[in-house]
C-alpha cells in the first residue's frame, strides 16, 4: 500500500484536544486528556480520504478506552486557590468529608480544614481556634452547627470554633463522629463515647471488654437503633434489646482491624472494610463472605466505602473499586482512568458526586450518572 501508517498510542486516555502539526516527517498529532500523545505517522502526507478515515477510527477507539474520565472526574489540588489559610492539597492527606445542609462541602486533611462552597475553597487551622490540625472525622449537629474531631480533641464550629473541654474527651485523639438520635457517637484511641446534645453531657457506655484494640475505635455506622463499631480488634454490635455482641477473625472476619463499615438495609447486608481486604455479612453477624482477588479485588488493605444504589465504591490503597452488589462484578480505576492518585483514603457521596480523598494528589471528583 503506497501510503502506509503506523499508529502510535503513548496514552489511552480520552482525546479532549486536537491540533495538526506538520512536521518534517509529516506527524499529525493529537493531545489527550491527561499525560500523554498520540501519533499518527505518515511517510508521504495525509492525501486522501481514506487517510482521514484511519485516523477517525482509531480517534474513536481511543475515546471509549476512558471510561471513568469520561464519565466526568474533576481534580482538586495544588493548582487551587485556598483562601485564609494556605493549606496544600498535593501533599496532603483528605481524611473524611461532609456536606453541611447549607450544601457546603467540608475536608478535614491531615493539616487542617477545608470548605468549598462550589467556588471558592477556604483553609482554617489552630490559628482559628481549631484544637488540632489532624482532622479525622467531621458530623453535623442539630443546630445545623459543625463537630470536628482532632488529634487534640473534639470541637464545635458555629460563626467560630469552641473546643468542648470536658475532661473524658479534652486532647484525646477523634477517630469517627456520627449523630445517633439527640446524640453525637464518638470514637477515640481511648474508647467509645457518647455526647448529649440536650445537657452537654459526655457519657463512656460500658464495651464488653476492655482489650486494648477494642478501645481503639476506628468507624462508627448507626442504622437506628443499631450501632456498629469498627475497631482495632473487630466489630462491636449494638441492639438495644440484646446489647453488645463482638465479632472476631473466628467469627469469619478476614481481619480484626476495620477501617471502613457500610450497612445496606435494603439488601440486609453489612459491608467492611479490613486491613485484609473487603467483606460482607448478614445484618446479625452469623455468615461472612469475603471479596478477594480471585475476584479480581486488589490485594490491599480498603480505607473506605461508600453505597450508591446498586454500587459499591471501596477506597485501597492500589485504586478505586466500583463493585456491583447484584452480580459482584467490579472494576479497579486508577490515575489513568481519571484518578489524581491510586491511594484512597476516605469516600464521600451526594446527590451528585463521589467524592475520593487521597493520600497524595488530593482530591477527585467523580460526577455520577443521572445526578
Amino acid at each position: 500500500m503506497e501510503h502506509f501508517y503506523n499508529l502510535i498510542i503513548i496514552s489511552f486516555l480520552r482525546i479532549k484536544h486536537f491540533f495538526r502539526s506538520f512536521t518534517q516527517d509529516a506527524r499529525t498529532v493529537f493531545g489527550t486528556g491527561a499525560v500523554g500523545i498520540s501519533s499518527l505517522w505518515n511517510t508521504s502526507g495525509l492525501k486522501n480520504i481514506f487517510n482521514w478515515s484511519v485516523f477517525l477510527f482509531f480517534s474513536a477507539l481511543l475515546i471509549r478506552c476512558g471510561s471513568f474520565r469520561d464519565e466526568g472526574t474533576t481534580i482538586f489540588s495544588d493548582n487551587i486557590l485556598i483562601q485564609h489559610r494556605p493549606i496544600r492539597l498535593k501533599d496532603n492527606v483528605v481524611q473524611c468529608a461532609y456536606k453541611s445542609p447549607t450544601q457546603e462541602y467540608w475536608f478535614g486533611t491531615a493539616e487542617g480544614l477545608l470548605r468549598f462552597d462550589g467556588q471558592t475553597w477556604t483553609g482554617y487551622s489552630t490559628a482559628d481556634g481549631l484544637p488540632g490540625q489532624d482532622i479525622r472525622a467531621i458530623a453535623g449537629g442539630e443546630d445545623g452547627s459543625l463537630w470536628i474531631g482532632t488529634e487534640m480533641g473534639l470541637c464545635q464550629f458555629k460563626n467560630n470554633f469552641t473546643a468542648l473541654s470536658d475532661p473524658l474527651l479534652f486532647e484525646k485523639q477523634i477517630i469517627a463522629l456520627a449523630r445517633w438520635g439527640d446524640s453525637l457517637l464518638i470514637g477515640s484511641t481511648e474508647g467509645f463515647f457518647i455526647y448529649r446534645f440536650s445537657n452537654q453531657q459526655v457519657l463512656k457506655p460500658s464495651l464488653p471488654t476492655q482489650d486494648q484494640g477494642l478501645t481503639n475505635i476506628r468507624v462508627i455506622e448507626v442504622v437506628p437503633p443499631k450501632i456498629i463499631l469498627g475497631t482495632y480488634a473487630g466489630i462491636l454490635y449494638y441492639e438495644p434489646k440484646s446489647g453488645w455482641r463482638l465479632c472476631q477473625e473466628q467469627n469469619g472476619l478476614p481481619s480484626n482491624i476495620i477501617y471502613a463499615i457500610q450497612f445496606d438495609t435494603q439488601r440486609g447486608q453489612v459491608w467492611m472494610g479490613t486491613a485484609a481486604g473487603l467483606c460482607f455479612a448478614d445484618t446479625q453477624f452469623q455468615s461472612f463472605h469475603s471479596i478477594d482477588s480471585s475476584r479480581g479485588f486488589p490485594n490491599s488493605l480498603v480505607t473506605s466505602l461508600v453505597l450508591k444504589g446498586p454500587t459499591l465504591w471501596a477506597g485501597t490503597l492500589e485504586g478505586l473499586v466500583r463493585l456491583n452488589i447484584n452480580d459482584l462484578s467490579l472494576q479497579t480505576l486508577e490515575i489513568r482512568q481519571g484518578l489524581a492518585h491510586n491511594t484512597i483514603k476516605s469516600l464521600f457521596a451526594d446527590e451528585s458526586f463521589i467524592w475520593i480523598g487521597h493520600i497524595l494528589n488530593g482530591i477527585t471528583r467523580y460526577k455520577i450518572k443521572g445526578g
